[in-house]
């Protein structure tokens, strides 16, 4: 989904051809076009509504116009390659005439209007003859699956493509009076990080794992080529380095979590304003839980195998209901056996069939053989159990050594308490998608805590330092006949490279463009939240967050899963379609740079370690070759025409030194 995804004709001399716009009814049947409006903005964006604006009149050149009447609130338009939208109506009477102020919002605002109500997925009572564990998605089987029975209060839109990776994942949602753009772009979206693309035209909803979600492109937009301006903002408030966390039904982390309760820390954004000696006191924290992390891991490993073992060892049931194998059955099934054969050698004795004499008799003592089979079997599988939970008790031991280990209250003193408290902006996080159902086991619970525990840490890493924000002014691509073949690469969800000052590159997703059709000569953009890690910027995918079913505000501030990149060959591409740089304006950020501008063209080196550009560069200008080592704060060596003084010019070279390797080194003047 992105620009290309959406269509901008140009016409033969590169202009933005104003597109016609068609009014239709609720059930999408056309009624009349329009050519003539003023003032029409699109705004595309990746994970909210796409929007409209422009103003009608009744009367063009003294002609009521018969479509005008039409316009009323919430009926239908169509702008062709772009949306189907709902639109707002705004009458303005002047003394120049009467005109309408139309705003829109893409089809899917319609699925605000439809309310889930008493809504369930995974946590019903699975005593419930019919009840099924219900996935992301099911194609073959609509009534256990979680979009289909979503879009099932909607039957106009229909489950469109679904990323292989999402589909069996599964989660618990109970809500209550909820709308169904809200519930998927927020509630769904959050539980499986996943991002919802909405289809008008074909009225489909799309599921696309975040994770593989957007290409990293390689375009590389500065002062020197696209950009006309940029905006940055920092969220300091935003910054959490403690997190209380909660999943649904009293799920807790502490018997998974190293420090052996329900919270969680991170100062690495703080650490270097903290005192030396508390510094090091969480460094040597630090250290030791990365050096303790794999003996840890592998305990919480053998935690839940161990627990799952008991599980089986008391649900174990066989393949058929009439075996007598009594090794496939489990502690449950055989205590159920034995008050079934328990009940008939009662029965049995109450009859005489005990009595040798009676005819009954073999089935009197076939009934006790299994009796006593069964019964010996359930003293096998009890030693099984005691066994196991011997071993489980001895990893537990174990567990709880590594959480007094890594307590925070044994680790400092309270005179160091008293500093690190400081720093310490703590924030409750909850996650309702992680709950229990009525016989959920102690397996399915320890596996439950150790995802929710890394979900929360995951997010963690994220709030513990400051989101940037970002937004630019652009030279409309659309319209720069050199950039056509990027068109494609430079799409809502893609990775781009940002130059935001001389010596720092900030790799950033796409996630909204706005085309103002009252000045085609620019496109703004804004881009995802950024963190900034050990010197780098990297990308906080705050996409989620960008969906509000009802103020379509945007917001930046619940980045809640990590960076989603799939690879590319950007370079390779260019190479194919042949793309002239030194038009274009535009360049990739391999180790290789040069810019081709007004003001000359310029070579340097990107340092991948550094993360910015090395100071050796060239710049050829008029009828100059220019050498320096300190991005040109000053210059080491000229090529070409050389001013002497006095209006006097001369072609040469101009260097401290001249190195050959037929004569030694020349100072020159």
């Amino acid at each position: 989904m992105g620009i290309q995804s959406f269509k901008f004709p140009v016409d033969f001399l590169n202009n933005l051809e104003k597109p016609i716009i068609y009014i239709a009814n609720k059930h999408k049947e056309i009624l009349a076009s329009v050519a003539v409006y003023d003032d029409l903005s699109l705004t595309c964006n990746l994970n909210a509504y796409q929007t409209a604006s422009f103003k009608i009149y009744q009367y063009v050149d003294g002609i009521k116009q018969k479509y005008f009447n039409l316009f009323e609130e919430e009926m239908l338009i169509m702008i062709p390659g772009i949306s189907w939208y709902e639109i707002h109506v705004e009458t303005n009477i002047e003394p120049t005439g009467i005109s309408k102020s139309i705003t829109a919002n893409s089809l899917e605002c319609r699925l605000c209007d439809k309310r889930l109500v008493d809504f369930q997925i995974n946590c019903n009572d699975l005593d419930i003859e019919d009840y099924a564990i219900i996935p992301f998605c099911n194609f073959s089987d609509p009534e256990h699956s979680l979009l289909h029975k979503v879009l099932n209060v909607s039957p106009t839109w229909s489950v469109g493509h679904v990323d292989e990776s999402l589909i069996n994942k599964q989660r618990t949602f109970d809500v209550d009076d909820t709308d169904v753009y809200s519930f998927l772009t927020s509630e769904v979206s959050e539980a499986f990080n996943c991002l919802f693309t909405f289809d008008t035209f074909n009225q489909t909803v799309n599921a696309y794992d975040l994770d593989n979600y957007g290409l990293d492109t390689n375009i590389f937009v500065s002062m020197d080529n696209l950009a006309q301006n940029m905006t940055k903002t920092i969220d300091e408030n935003s910054i959490f380095t403690c997190y209380r966390v909660n999943g649904g039904d009293d799920i807790q982390i502490g018997e998974v979590n190293p420090n052996g309760t329900n919270k969680i820390y991170n100062f690495e954004y703080y650490l270097p304003q903290m005192p030396q000696e508390l510094q090091i006191k969480i460094k040597a924290y630090n250290e030791k839980y990365q050096s303790e992390k794999p003996h840890y891991e592998d305990v919480v490993d053998r935690m839940r195998i161990s627990l799952e073992a008991i599980r089986e060892l008391y649900t174990r049931e066989p393949d058929s209901a009439t075996s007598t194998d009594w090794t496939t059955y489990g502690l449950y099934e055989l205590q159920s056996m034995e008050k079934q054969y328990d009940s008939k050698n009662q029965a049995y004795c109450a009859s005489g069939y005990n009595q040798s004499t009676s005819l009954s008799y073999n089935l009197y003592k076939e009934n006790l053989r299994k009796l006593d089979e069964v019964k010996a079997e359930i003293k096998v599988r009890q030693s099984q159990i005691d066994a196991e939970k011997e071993k489980w008790k001895a990893i537990d031991n174990e567990l709880i050594a590594i959480q007094q280990e890594f307590n925070m209250d044994n680790w400092f003193t309270l005179d160091e308490w008293k500093m690190l408290d400081n720093y310490v902006i703590e924030e409750t996080y909850s996650n309702d998608n992680f709950g229990a159902v009525d016989n959920t086991d102690e397996a399915e619970l320890f596996s439950m805590e150790k995802q929710l525990y890394d979900k929360a840490w995951k997010d963690l890493s994220k709030k513990c330092r400051p989101q940037y924000q970002y937004s630019a002014t652009l030279s409309n691509v659309l319209t720069i006949p050199e950039f056509k073949d990027f068109i494609p690469y430079f799409e809502l969800g893609n990775f781009i490279r940002m130059e935001t000052d001389y010596d720092t590159v900030i790799k950033l997703r796409l996630i909204s463009f706005t085309v103002n059709y009252s000045n085609t000569q620019t496109i703004n953009v804004t881009f995802s939240d950024a963190i900034r890690v050990k010197d780098i910027y990297e990308d906080s995918a705050s996409i989620q967050a960008q969906a509000n079913s009802a103020a379509m505000s945007f917001q930046f501030n619940k980045d809640q899963y990590d960076k989603s990149v799939r690879e590319g060959n950007f370079v390779s591409e260019m190479r194919k379609y042949g793309l002239d740089v030194a038009t274009t304006n535009i360049h990739n950020s391999s180790n290789q740079n040069q810019i081709w501008d007004d003001t000359g063209m310029t070579f340097r080196q990107w340092n991948e370690q550094k993360q910015n550009y090395d100071p050796e560069q060239i710049k050829i200008i008029n009828n100059q070759i220019v050498f320096t080592d300190s991005k040109f704060d000053d210059a080491r060596m000229a090529l070409g025409k050389i001013a002497l003084g006095n209006n006097e010019f001369a072609y040469g070279i101009c260097s401290e030194k001249m190195i050959s390797k037929k004569f030694e080194e020349v100072h020159l003047c």
